[in-house]
């Protein structure tokens, strides 16, 4: 089994930790991390809708592929 950490060119050195790892074996599985939905002032948007469409735009935008089949599976609790 190979990991291969991604993550976008233009964010910030984050140590060890990965936006996203893609696991290769038998399937390939990209698992991507948390979002956040922070704008260019660091405001999180109230309400669980309101920030999905920024925290997904990041995911498509900043570490998705155009060679991967994209499959979002959002959890949410209060």
């Amino acid at each position: 089994m190979e990991l291969i950490a991604h993550n976008p060119s233009d964010g910030p050195s984050l140590g060890s930790y990965s936006q996203s790892v893609e696991v290769r074996g038998a399937a390939r599985t990209l698992y991507i991390s948390g979002q956040v939905p922070e704008d260019s002032h660091g405001a999180v948007p109230d309400g669980f809708k309101e920030q999905c469409r920024p925290a997904l735009t990041v995911i498509i935008t900043g570490i998705y592929s155009s060679k991967w089949l994209l499959e979002i599976e959002a959890i949410a609790a209060d």
